[in-house]
């Protein structure tokens, strides 16, 4: 009788199947699988979230540097400086006193100041067009558009604003 006990009780007491192993490997890698392609996502919309927001500034700083053109132009009347641009594209970047001829060319990122211009540093992705549209004698509309290209997909945003003669002559 002693010897059965001892027999049934080793019995009980085998462990787990090698199906039991099988199976939880198979969840557990299941699992690890998800987390891996969840922060591969995450990844993936960070750098699109951080092409969108450097877009977005690049586009504001477009039209901030018409309006500081426009504002330097000041000893001019509106009439004057209004006659001086013509409907189109053009370039510009933080230091232009001008509008420049449009060139297709990418903005450059100077790791050294953090600052994008045409001058100098390492082609980025994005590039930016400025466009004169002249609607009357009163108003012109400033459209700066910024593409750029990323894991095969194309972009582009704009952003609009109206400069006003705000002086009547």
């Amino acid at each position: 009788m002693f010897m059965k006990e001892k027999f049934n009780k080793a019995k009980k007491e085998r462990g787990f199947s090698l199906l039991g192993v099988v199976v939880s490997l198979f969840l557990v890698t299941v699992g690890l699988l998800g987390f891996t392609g969840l922060f591969s996502a995450m990844e993936a919309l960070s750098a699109q979230n951080k092409n969108d927001l450097v877009a977005g500034f690049l586009a504001q700083e477009g039209i901030e540097i018409v309006r500081r053109i426009r504002e330097n132009a000041s000893e001019l009347n509106w009439s004057d400086w209004h006659s001086s641009v013509s409907s189109g594209d053009y370039s510009v970047q933080y230091d232009s006193s001008d509008l420049e001829p449009f060139q297709s060319a990418p903005l450059k990122f100077d790791q050294n100041t953090f600052v994008y211009s045409y001058d100098s540093g390492n082609n980025s992705l994005f590039y930016r067009t400025v466009r004169l549209q002249k609607v009357d004698d009163d108003q012109t509309v400033v459209s700066v558009i910024i593409s750029w290209s990323s894991k095969g997909n194309n972009y582009s945003l704009t952003l609009e604003d109206i400069l006003y003669n705000w002086i009547k002559e």
